[in-house]
């Protein structure tokens, strides 16, 4: 595959950390029913070959938002189409012998029945000027305009502007939780990962809003304390929740540091700045309409926010990822549709490879592709 890790160098004094584009939701996680809105989405090149796979959610009933690096075909421009599915289990039937979910079509097709239900398709795009995580701001955001509606009960909002700001100092006063949501790898090891492709959420920590990495552009958060979990691979563009159980969208999932293997800390590209929200408006159009911001339709909160400021701070900062090994498929999983309630995924994977759970990767064989490490067509 033709995509490389995006990388950016930050120097603190003689300090270089090195970070990893986005994460699947690792850990104490639990399969995601509470966030409809939330989908898989697939990228096609020109040929209309798979290219990678994110995560996003829907802010309206044709509006997809996700990452700046998602949408980004590394030539200055978008990828040419996508397809998105938004079954809690939409590839968790994937064969790897086949390369294909016979139940849910992923990731060729969406099944007889799901166009404009529970699958759409795309080759309209956006990005917010995303340029492989260079300077202050990395600019890490994408849009998606669907070919479809996909009419559901409830939605993603947007933040009112600069909301994220005052939780800074609470931090170290108060625990203040966030939850992510994302269809990536949910285990990952020297000796190869797990991804079982279907929607599951975990809570994580606050860790910083401004520091040399942050700078005010996007949210440090930590998901590897008890009861909590993190981001990996094919998490990118999902959604990060405050407060922790609202539909209130105030990150976007962007990069992780500190560890390949999904155990460092995770970073989100930050929604809550009036730049950001008024090119989500701008970019939705007609659509812009149906957006909640701030929990109040598009056009009444830009009314009451369009002279809130922007939290971003100045400080330098950025990436670079190391790769993962060998995609592994985990034993068979059944799909189920999310009304059911019964949750697509097998039993939790463990902390130590060693158990005798964690699978092995074949000699040869692809590596993840989206988010932390996009460098191979692992579907």
């Amino acid at each position: 595959m033709r995509r490389t890790l995006a990388s950016v160098v930050i120097a603190v004094s003689a300090l270089a950390l090195t970070v990893a584009p986005a994460f699947a939701i690792t850990k104490d996680w639990v399969a995601d029913f509470d966030h409809p809105f939330v989908g898989l989405i697939v990228f096609y090149d020109e040929e209309g070959e798979f290219s990678h796979r994110c995560s996003g959610s829907l802010l309206a009933p044709t509006i997809f938002l996700t990452a700046g690096h998602c949408v980004d075909d590394e030539e200055g421009g978008v990828m040419p189409s996508a397809r998105i599915w938004f079954q809690q289990g939409a590839g968790a039937n994937f064969d790897p012998d086949t390369e294909l979910d016979a139940v849910t079509g992923y990731p060729e097709f969406c099944a007889a029945g799901t166009l404009g239900t529970m699958c759409a398709t795309s080759d309209t795009m956006y990005d917010f000027g995303f340029d492989d995580f260079a300077g202050l701001d990395i600019h890490d955001l994408g849009l998606v305009i669907l070919d479809q509606k996909i009419e559901l009960s409830e939605y993603g909002h947007l933040p009112a502007a600069g909301v994220l700001n005052t939780l800074q100092v609470a931090r170290g006063v108060q625990d203040v939780d966030f939850t992510m949501s994302g269809y990536g790898i949910s285990y990952s090891s020297p000796i190869g990962f797990v991804s079982f492709r279907s929607r599951l959420m975990a809570e994580a920590q606050l860790v910083n809003l401004t520091s040399i990495i942050n700078a005010g552009f996007v949210l440090q958060t930590q998901g590897n304390g008890v009861d909590q979990g993190g981001t990996c691979g094919g998490d990118s563009g999902g959604p990060v929740f405050y407060p922790a159980d609202s539909n209130t969208i105030v990150g976007i999932t962007s990069f992780g540091i500190g560890n390949p293997y999904c155990r460092g800390t995770d970073f989100a590209y930050r929604t809550d700045r009036q730049a950001v929200i008024d090119w989500i408006l701008e970019k939705a159009g007609s659509a812009a309409a149906d957006i909640v911001v701030g929990e109040a339709l598009a056009a009444e909160a830009t009314s009451s926010t369009s002279t809130t400021s922007d939290p971003t701070q100045q400080s330098a900062g950025t990436a670079e990822g190391p790769g993962v090994g060998a995609a592994v498929t985990p034993g068979s999983v059944g799909w189920s549709n999310p009304s059911d309630g019964v949750a697509a995924t097998p039993a939790a994977v463990p902390e130590d490879p060693s158990a005798g759970q964690a699978a092995t990767p074949p000699p040869t064989g692809s590596t993840t592709s989206g988010s932390q490490d996009p460098v191979g067509p692992d579907r």
